[in-house]
């Protein structure tokens, strides 16, 4: 457009509270957006039900200010700041996707004009102190913006392929002085044919493999995926560990825990990778393109021992970029996160934080910290920083957590974070200044982190802040949180999500807010899918600029694969068999807590997994046979809960004996069923013995004194039928023989 003007005065004289204009006289809402139809056809239907209006005074003139709860802004400088709604869509895996608007219902109304945007401002800045600019059109007049619905490019998250609509559900008519209202708009995104940007061939889908986080990633992510689209996946995603040679060692604990509740992990060295960036990149790609897959990626060793990648957009220190494996995009496709250390201890102590964290939680009394978080923010911008921290406190309120400190400028001080932190906090949000060892306000400095004596108390933090996470200066400040104590004197921080380079003002609160609404809706529980997900969500704001920018900058520091906690933990007592049969196809826990991973496994060999279903109960497929008698762990894990390890036996429980062996489909056969106990020659009296396949079951019959049973069958099919054997007083089989 034309050039701009530049209006002197940037005193916001005054600020009216908002006034809600309902479209149809309702209470405030947000807008709905309902998506429908298959990947090729998606249709939206969205309605405006109304929208915030302020009043401001700049240089003594009138402007109005526009809202949408819960929505962001087009916010290109020096012209009017107009509320949008973004979504994404899954799209077919081919194809150029096609945008047709249906229909539309506007209205028009006098206004103020509307107050210009100052863009994006980053924040070594204050808002306050930034000039108002006015593009020609405040004074030329014209319509903005031209475009009401818009498609961006597509683009790839792992196994879906999508692409974000951007809806401008207003335009200022400059000239007239009105303000056109969308009420309601009818759109469909078509996708057919090849020949697209970013296409997913079926081949690449299936070798990334469906993961349970990214599937709850994509409940939120896309419009059209909803909780009916993706149900619990019986296996856990793979991590390969990527470390300096030096501290190999000292990641064993970390390592053995991981194993043990079901995740499989490879660890490699610089060194074999040959030292260099490249060499990551292709390892973490060779292992991402061959199935089973990977989810998690954590580096080990400061910059200097294991380099970064640079981002495209300001060539940010950016180990995101590491997880952008599929398509011409910037959206993750795995969890990327970096135990940042330069000494064996460091490394020791973030291992021994996560292990306990997630392994040992705080029980009784001791617990009470896991509902409790802090809010700190400053008093600048608009709206402010601390009424952000409110909308977030307000959410995690309506949660789990019973306190939430507002610890504000211009009251909030360093020893009030202090003595809330030592007292015990789970979570913790800033929105404010910072540097590279700091925040600003309220003041909170590596020298205060270190001091900190919260011992196993320790908080994942959603940090909007200017160069927290530059771990190219020598102790930054996110690095500080997390090296914090020592084993025998723990403190600090469990995680955290910080800039490498200078922060803007809005869109890292918007990842903020998303990650919260990520959690609160129970969508997602493991930081590196909080984090990366509310980076994703500006990504499909901010296509172009800000987005880029966010989800490179912004780098984890931690362990991505973390389940948060944010209440004290439900005990949990779950019943399975006292031993692994031998050769047995499945182990069946019945946890009582639906999503629990429940893992079996032996010397750091995972024979299987499995995601307890909506009954609490976990079939563990044994993918790799249990043959060798000794014990074995039991380990099972879930989501604000203890964690249940038990030693279990690998034996033979009982011997049985099949006579006929084997049976002809659709022939009437009585089967002899003989039970003799582990020694294989003392019978098992009262086992109920049946057999089953697929849509078939016979009566059940109880083995007489001398542990023999006689059941009818009648098998309609060939393979796939089982003789299953039980005790009454049990609540697991013990014995399914084929």
């Amino acid at each position: 457009m034309a050039a701009f003007l530049l209006l002197s005065l940037q005193v916001l004289a005054s600020v009216a509270s908002a006034a809600w204009v309902a479209s149809d006289g309702g209470a405030v809402a947000p807008p709905q957006v309902v998506a429908t139809g298959a990947d090729d056809v998606v249709t939206l239907r969205i309605e405006v039900p109304g929208y915030d209006l302020e009043h401001a005074l700049v240089d003594g003139r009138p402007y109005a200010k526009l809202g949408l709860p819960g929505e962001a802004w087009l916010m290109e400088k020096g012209l009017p700041e107009l509320p949008m709604i973004c979504r994404s869509v899954a799209i077919a895996g081919t194809g150029e996707p096609v945008l047709r608007v249906v229909e539309s219902e506007w209205t028009e109304t006098a206004v103020d004009p509307v107050l210009p945007s100052k863009g994006h401002l980053t924040r070594d800045l204050d808002p306050a102190g930034i000039a108002f600019t006015f593009d020609a059109l405040y004074r030329d007049g014209g319509v903005y913006p031209r475009e009401t619905a818009s498609l961006g490019d597509p683009f790839i998250v792992r196994d879906e392929r999508g692409v974000s609509l951007r809806v401008v559900p207003f335009q200022y008519d400059a000239g007239r002085g009105v303000l056109r209202v969308l009420r309601r708009l009818t759109v469909e995104v078509v996708t057919k044919g090849t020949g697209g940007l970013n296409e997913l061939s079926q081949t690449a889908a299936t070798a990334a493999v469906a993961d349970p986080e990214f599937a709850r990633i994509y409940r939120g992510l896309f419009a059209n995926r909803g909780a009916d689209k993706y149900v619990a996946i019986g296996t856990t995603g793979r991590m390969l560990v990527v470390t300096a040679d030096a501290f190999q060692g000292a990641l064993a604990p970390f390592v053995a825990w991981k194993l043990q509740k079901g995740i499989p992990v490879e660890v490699i060295t610089m060194s074999s990778v040959g030292g260099t960036a490249a060499g990551i990149q292709a390892a973490i790609a060779g292992r991402y393109n061959a199935a089973p897959g990977l989810t998690y990626v954590v580096l080990v060793g400061d910059i200097a021992d294991v380099p970064t990648l640079a981002g495209t957009y300001e060539s940010a220190d950016s180990d995101p970029s590491y997880g952008m494996v599929a398509g011409a995009d910037l959206y993750p496709d795995l969890f990327v996160s970096r135990i940042s250390a330069s000494n064996v201890g460091e490394v020791q102590i973030q291992v021994a934080k996560f292990v306990r964290y997630e392994r040992d939680p705080d029980t009784g009394a001791a617990a009470e910290w896991y509902h409790k978080g802090s809010g700190l923010a400053s008093n600048e911008g608009t709206p402010t920083d601390y009424e952000r921290s409110n909308l977030l406190r307000t959410d995690l309120l309506a949660y789990t957590f019973t306190q939430i400190d507002q610890i504000y400028q211009p009251t909030g001080t360093t020893a009030m974070i202090s003595s809330a932190l030592n007292e015990g906090r789970s979570l913790v949000s800033y929105i404010g200044h910072g540097s590279g060892t700091s925040w600003s306000n309220p003041p909170f400095a590596n020298t205060n982190v270190l001091a900190l004596s919260n011992a196993w108390k320790q908080p994942w933090l959603l940090d909007v802040s200017c160069s927290n996470g530059d771990f190219s200066t020598a102790v930054c400040f996110a690095e500080a949180w997390l090296r914090a104590g020592s084993v025998a004197q723990p403190s600090g921080a469990v995680g955290t999500y910080s800039a490498s380079t200078l922060a803007s003002w809005v869109p890292p609160c918007e990842m903020q807010a998303h990650a919260v609404d990520l959690l609160v809706a129970e969508q997602a529980n493991v930081l590196g899918a909080l984090y990366f997900y509310g980076g994703m969500q500006v990504l499909d704001t901010y296509p172009t600029g800000e987005g880029p920018k966010l989800i490179e900058q912004y780098n984890i520091f931690g362990d991505c694969s973390l389940v948060v906690r944010t209440d004290a933990p439900l005990a949990i007592a779950p019943s399975h068999p006292p031993v692994v049969q031998l050769g047995a196809p499945v182990f069946q826990v019945n946890v009582g807590a639906p999503g629990a991973v429940a893992c079996l496994s032996r010397d750091g060999v995972i024979h299987g997994t499995a995601v307890a279903d909506a009954g609490g109960l976990a079939d563990i497929v044994l993918d790799v046979p249990v043959t060798v008698p000794g014990d074995m762990t039991l380990t099972v894990t879930g989501y604000n809960l203890t964690t249940y390890q038990a030693t279990l036996s690998a034996i033979n429980p009982s011997v049985v004996v099949l006579d006929p062996a084997a049976i002809d489909a659709n022939v009437p056969t009585d089967v002899t069923v003989t039970v003799y106990g582990p020694d294989g020659t003392t019978p098992l009296p009262g086992i109920d013995v049946w057999a089953e396949g697929q849509g078939y079951a016979t009566t059940a019959v109880a083995t007489n004194a001398a542990g023999v049973a006689v059941i009818g069958v009648t098998y309609p099919y060939g393979p796939s039928l089982d003789v299953v054997g039980r005790d009454p007083a049990a609540a697991y089989d013990l014995f399914r023989a084929p």
